[in-house]
C-alpha cells in the first residue's frame, strides 16, 4: 500500500533555493511515497510587498501556478489565503494563525483531503505557520523539523514562538539538524528527539555537467558562495578577501537579501539566482566553496547551523573555507576554518593550491540525502 506524506516549508519550490524540506520529500517520492511539499501560503500582505521586494514576488509567482505535479509522486502548493498573513499583523496574531487556512482558496484541509492526503502516513511541519495540520489532517506520525535556533530569528514574533513551543511538546518526534537544537527541543517538552542532519544527493553532482555561459566568462581560479545572502553572511569579509586576493575571482550564486555593502572588487562577480537544478554545474566549475558567517553579530543563529551548502560544495569536489563556529567544527569534512580577512585569504590560496576533490566527494557520500532519511524513517518504524 503507497504511503503518503506531507512535507511543510517556508520556501516555496522552484525559486531559487532548495533546503532541507525539499530534499526530504523528493527522497521520500524518490522511495514511492506519495508526497505534498506544501509551502507556507501566499497572502494579500504578499501581493502588497510584492510590488517592492523580491521574496513575496517570488511568493506569489509560486502560488499563481497553483497546485503542480513537479516528479513522479511529487506535488507541490503554496496556498492562497485571505488573511494578512505577513509580517506582525498576521504571525504575530494567535487568531490569525487560527484563521487562515479556513480562509484559504479553497479551504486548505479540504483541498488536502480531496488530494488523497486527508490522513497521512506522515506529516513534517518546517515550523508552525501550518501547525493546525497536526489536527485538520490526523496524520499517523508527525514531525517537525527544527532547523535554526528561534532565539537567532530576529524579529520572531512572540505568538508564533509559543506556538512552535506547543507544536513541538506535541510532536512525536523532532528532528533537529544539530545536536545544539537538542537541548532547545528538550526545554519546550519534546518527548522524543533525532538528529536529522542535512545532505545532498551525490548523483546530482556526477559529471561531465556542461560549463554555464555565464560562468566560462570568468577566469579561475573561481571561489564560490552559493546560497541565499542574507544578512548574517559577512560580505564585509569576502570584499576584503577579495581585495587581497586579486588573482582569484569571487563569485557570488544566490538571491541577494542583504544589499552589497558598497562597490564590489574587481575580482567580484554576482551571478544572481539560479535553480538548483543548475546548481550542480556551476559548483563543479569552481575550485574552492565559500561559507563565510558573521559568528560575531548572528551566534544565535550561526551557532547551531548545519549548513546545506557545505554537503553541496563536497558533492561537487570543493574544498571549503569558512568562518568558524560549533557545529561546523563538529562536523569536520573538507573545511579549512579561518577568521579575518588575512586568514581567509591564506586559506583559499592553499585550498585552491591543493584541492582533494575524491575526499571531498567520500564525505559527501557518507551525507546523502538517502542516509538521512533512512535514519528518520527507522526511527519513527517506517524504513522498509
Amino acid at each position: 500500500m503507497t504511503r503518503h506524506a506531507v512535507v511543510t516549508t517556508v520556501h516555496p519550490h522552484g525559486m531559487g533555493l532548495a533546503v532541507g524540506s525539499h530534499h526530504l520529500a523528493r527522497e521520500l517520492a524518490r522511495r514511492g511515497w506519495q508526497v505534498l511539499l506544501l509551502a507556507d501560503p501566499a497572502s494579500l500582505a504578499h501581493a502588497l510587498a510584492s510590488l517592492a521586494s523580491a521574496a513575496p514576488r517570488d511568493r506569489m509567482r509560486a502560488a499563481l501556478t497553483g497546485w503542480r505535479t513537479i516528479g513522479p509522486s511529487l506535488s507541490t502548493w503554496t496556498p492562497i489565503t485571505l488573511a494578512p498573513l505577513a509580517g506582525r499583523l498576521g504571525a504575530g496574531s494567535p487568531a490569525m494563525l487560527d484563521l487562515w487556512s479556513r480562509m484559504s482558496l479553497p479551504p486548505l484541509a479540504g483541498r488536502l483531503r480531496r488530494q488523497g492526503f486527508g490522513s497521512p502516513d506522515l506529516l513534517v511541519l518546517d515550523g508552525a505557520v501550518q501547525a493546525g495540520l497536526a489536527e485538520a489532517l490526523a496524520p499517523r506520525h508527525l514531525v517537525v523539523r527544527m532547523f535554526d535556533h528561534p532565539d537567532g530569528r530576529a524579529g520572531l514574533p512572540e505568538a508564533l514562538r509559543q506556538r512552535e513551543k506547543a507544536l513541538i511538546a506535541r510532536a512525536d518526534l523532532v528532528a533537529v539538524t544539530a545536536p545544539g537544537l537538542a537541548p532547545v527541543a528538550a526545554a519546550a517538552g519534546a518527548r522524543r528527539v533525532h538528529l536529522f542532519e542535512n545532505g545532498v544527493d551525490p548523483a546530482a553532482f556526477d559529471g561531465p555537467l556542461p560549463e554555464p555561459a555565464d560562468l566560462a566568462v570568468i577566469p579561475r581560479p573561481r571561489v564560490v558562495y552559493a546560497g541565499a545572502i542574507e544578512p548574517w553572511v559577512d560580505q564585509s569579509l569576502v570584499e576584503a578577501t577579495a581585495r587581497l586576493c586579486p588573482a582569484i575571482s569571487f563569485v557570488w550564486i544566490g538571491p541577494q537579501r542583504s544589499p552589497p555593502l558598497g562597490p564590489d572588487a574587481p575580482n567580484v562577480f554576482r551571478l544572481g539566482k539560479k535553480r538548483y537544478e543548475d546548481l550542480p554545474a556551476y559548483l563543479t566549475h569552481c575550485d574552492a566553496g565559500l561559507i563565510p558567517f558573521d559568528r560575531a553579530g548572528y551566534a544565535a543563529l550561526v551557532d547551531t547551523v548545519n549548513p546545506l551548502k557545505l554537503y553541496d560544495y563536497a558533492a561537487a569536489g570543493l574544498p571549503v573555507v569558512a568562518t568558524p563556529w560549533p557545529e561546523l567544527e563538529r562536523i569536520g569534512g573538507p573545511v579549512t576554518l579561518a577568521e579575518g580577512a588575512p586568514a581567509f585569504a591564506a586559506a583559499l590560496r592553499a585550498v585552491v593550491a591543493a584541492a582533494a576533490p575524491a575526499a571531498a566527494r567520500e564525505f559527501a557520500r557518507n551525507a546523502s540525502w538517502q542516509r538521512r532519511v533512512d535514519g528518520l524513517l527507522d526511527a519513527l518504524g517506517l524504513l522498509d
